[in-house]
């Protein structure tokens, strides 16, 4: 609830011990959207992408910043 940037701090501690591991990523991403900062929000979801290419929920989210002109 409002904590994006205690979330993203925690995100990337998590990438620390585990840099494959895409639903952080995700997760990361969202924050980053919820912060609009979408070029980060942007490149998170495409590297979750990149190591979950079944991400469902990724491809969207990249498909809504596309649509937005991000």
């Amino acid at each position: 609830k409002g904590e994006n940037d205690k979330a993203i701090a925690d995100y990337n501690q998590a990438l620390r011990i585990n840099p494959n591991y895409a639903e952080v990523y995700y997760n990361r991403g969202y924050a980053y959207a919820m912060k609009k900062d979408y070029a980060r929000a942007r490149a998170d979801w495409e590297k979750a992408l990149q190591l979950d290419p079944n991400d469902a929920d990724a491809r969207g989210n990249l498909e809504v910043l596309r649509k937005q002109g991000y």
